[in-house]
């Protein structure tokens, strides 16, 4: 994880937009527009938008000021020698300072919170048979899932939105999106979902805020050439940005930019030698463990979560409401591996003085997923977005609901031991003339172990006690065989 910096202490009000009475709330959200992997290192390459919001008088109304803070960071990772990596990002807001300097200027300083994640893609060379020398071995299937590298397609979505009221100014713009499919066929992946877009403005003459939404439809194709027929495929969404502009007259149009990352799943069995011995010969052997994803499960959610609380004004009128979400992301709990994330509600309203205030409300958020491993034996790609939002006071108290849909997969890492190397060496000694041995086995041991303490053929050892299964469920007499 890295902090990005948020520093503009000569950031300037335009000319087109009122002069700054009273700083109310700033929000930072990530863009991130690049990742890229290589040479034991990430580098992440984006923007922040620092979203400041003000009153313009004494008795005026709410506006906003839009700053862009780019970033490049680079992270250095424990393993160099990866053939690919998949870059996940998330991250929150740890503080946003915002002073007046004068009515013109303010000065915006903070950090953010940057979380990293790269799973990376490493081939190791494991040994799948042995023969000859007397070699007896042990066998493993090393089952995995493959996730491709995401496919990353920019789109540009925009269409004609229809305004409640006439807009004197709008006040935020954000979107939300939805994937309805995502199919996988000749090498080519179908995406097909929705955008949406909010927008909430003021109108002259009125202190609350409108909010009107559009729905913006996409149908992407892109091409996942070493993807086959058996793979499946899902996409994230990550959003880019939005707006909502005029044109002729009362004419309005919404646009919006997302980047769609594009998955290929696909899933392989290896058999591999876990152990090995010689009856022959003294064997020295190599191990390395093999670490993939084995197992996947779906993080596609809706949920609906209330904020309430006391407000510090009782007079005060709500005017509208923005808010914040991060992705969930695996998380060690009391009841065991959860997905959990976090959202945060900003709530404008103008109090009894007639002075713009913002009262925020966070909250976790717990996903009803069952992960049965811990958080570090887990892989997530997944995303996050608001889809309803809503603020209303009765009798003093104020309630936020929020709606709110998750999108994504999680899945669970197995290791595996398996031999990457072995060599017979210097000839066995027997230690005495006796052709058999009586061994006491316990519940639960198994045939190769035993004969691997006694340097005999589990197979042997099996047919000199009418024995069938590898692992025995008994305890067992068992005659040893040790000249064969």
């Amino acid at each position: 994880m890295k902090f990005v910096v948020i520093k503009s202490p000569k950031a300037l009000i335009p000319d087109y937009m009122p002069q700054v009475f009273k700083i109310v709330k700033s929000i930072a959200i990530p863009v991130v527009l690049q990742k890229r992997a290589g040479a034991s290192r990430v580098t992440v390459e984006g923007y922040l938008r620092v979203l400041m919001y003000y009153q313009e008088s004494a008795e005026g109304a709410l506006c906003c000021l839009e700053q862009k803070q780019s970033f490049s960071k680079t992270f250095e990772l424990e393993q160099s020698d990866f053939e690919s990596a998949d870059i996940c990002t998330s991250g929150e807001t740890e503080y946003i300072n915002c002073r007046a300097v004068n009515e013109r200027r303010v000065d915006i300083r903070g950090a953010y919170m940057l979380v990293v994640r790269a799973y990376a893609c490493v081939k190791k060379q494991v040994v799948t048979s042995l023969s000859g020398c007397g070699i007896q071995q042990s066998t493993a299937a090393i089952k995995s899932i493959c996730t491709s590298q995401p496919y990353e397609k920019p789109v540009t979505l925009a269409d004609k939105i229809k305004l409640a009221q006439t807009p004197e100014a709008i006040v935020d713009t954000s979107l939300s999106c939805s994937v309805s499919d995502c199919k996988l066929a000749s090498g080519k992946a179908v995406c097909k979902g929705e955008v949406q877009v909010t927008v909430l403005y003021r109108v002259k003459g009125a202190s609350a805020l409108v909010k009107d939404t559009k729905i913006l439809p996409f149908n992407e194709t892109a091409e996942l050439n070493s993807a086959s027929d058996n793979d499946s495929a899902f996409v994230l969404v990550q959003p880019v940005s939005a707006a909502v502009t005029q044109g002729e007259g009362e004419v309005y149009k919404a646009t919006a930019s997302i980047l769609l990352d594009i998955y290929s799943v696909g899933s392989s069995e290896v058999m591999a030698v876990s152990d090995a011995f010689s009856t022959e010969y003294e064997t020295e052997l190599s191990y390395d463990s093999i670490v993939c994803e084995i197992a996947s499960q779906s993080a596609r959610y809706k949920q609906e979560i209330t904020l309430e609380g006391k407000m510090p004004d009782e007079n005060a009128e709500i005017l509208g409401a923005v808010a914040e979400i991060t992705a969930p992301e695996p998380a060690q709990l009391d009841s065991g591996t959860k997905l959990r994330g976090r959202v945060s509600a900003h709530v404008f309203c103008k109090n009894s003085l007639g002075e713009i205030d913002c009262y925020d409300k966070a909250s976790e958020y717990i996903l009803p997923a069952e992960l049965t491993q811990p958080p570090e034996k887990r892989c997530t790609r997944t995303s996050a977005f608001i889809k309803e939002l809503s603020a209303r006071k009765a009798a003093g108290e104020m309630s936020v609901v929020i709606l709110l849909e998750t999108d994504g997969t999680v899945t669970q890492l197995g290791e595996t031991k398996a031999v990457t190397s072995a060599e017979c060496t210097t000839p066995r000694e027997k230690k005495d003339d006796a052709s058999l041995r009586i061994y006491y086995a316990e519940e639960g041991e198994k045939l190769f172990d035993i004969g691997k303490r006694y340097a005999a053929s589990p197979q042997h050892i099996a047919q000199a006690n009418g024995i069938t299964a590898e692992t025995l469920d008994e305890q067992t007499r068992l005659l040893i065989p040790l000249s064969v």
